[in-house]
């Protein structure tokens, strides 16, 4: 059986424990040294990102005293439309609100339009805005080795060369000299796809060269990209 002085102390003990268990969803801002929590700012602050782009934000609380903390692991992360108001579509994320997470704070954008990321201890809590674009297109090239000997096999340089024809179709197969073609003055052995004003879709392309008399050569293998 306990004494009154055991049962003091064993309940004082279990409340100590029971405050320091409280997280980010509690209602406490204080610091372990019992100094108030005063703002959090969230950084980095009035990003832009491109969808599939990911970036890291961290929390920093900000005391009454003016010391600072890193409460990038602590904080409740969320987000929530800049104005509810408005008719701007609110930009979406992954990896952010998952309790626990191995990364807190690091989201991966997945939708356009404008959101706060929002870190919450106890009853503070701290925003910045993000605006999420359409992702970044990539940059496709078609390049080839420029041919080294002529039709008869005689050794050619790329000087002796005028340039090279890039051709084009939207179905494998046979190709005609002069139709469809983009041409790529030598010494460049390489063309990027936004040159062609070519419509998104699958394509087939084939090379000649052509030399200072203008006379080209046969086609090259015919390759496929998806545009």
């Amino acid at each position: 059986m306990l004494n009154k002085k055991s049962y003091f102390i064993l309940l004082v003990s279990l409340l100590i424990i029971g405050l320091a268990g409280c997280g980010g969803g509690g209602t406490a801002d204080l610091d372990v040294s019992g100094v108030q929590l005063k703002s959090i700012t969230i950084s980095p602050a009035n990003l832009q990102l491109a969808v599939n782009e990911s970036q890291q934000f961290t929390a920093t609380g900000i005391y009454e005293d003016n010391t600072t903390r890193d409460l990038t692991s602590s904080v409740e992360w969320s987000s929530s439309a800049v104005d509810v108001a408005s008719d701007i579509n609110e930009a979406r994320f992954t990896g952010l609100y998952t309790s626990g997470s191995t990364k807190p704070g690091h989201v991966t954008a997945t939708g356009t339009g404008k959101a706060k990321i929002n870190g919450k201890w106890g009853t503070v809590t701290g925003s910045t805005e993000v605006t999420v674009v359409p992702p970044i297109p990539t940059t496709q090239t078609l390049s080839w080795d420029a041919t080294t000997v002529d039709i008869a096999g005689n050794h050619l340089t790329i000087g002796d060369l005028k340039g090279f024809r890039v051709y084009n179709r939207t179905s494998s197969g046979s190709f005609s000299k002069g139709v469809n073609y983009y041409f790529v003055p030598a010494p460049s052995t390489t063309v990027d796809f936004s040159y062609l004003n070519l419509a998104p879709g699958s394509y087939y392309f084939v090379i000649t060269a052509l030399d200072l008399s203008d006379q080209e050569s046969d086609f090259s293998n015919e390759v496929a990209a998806n545009l």
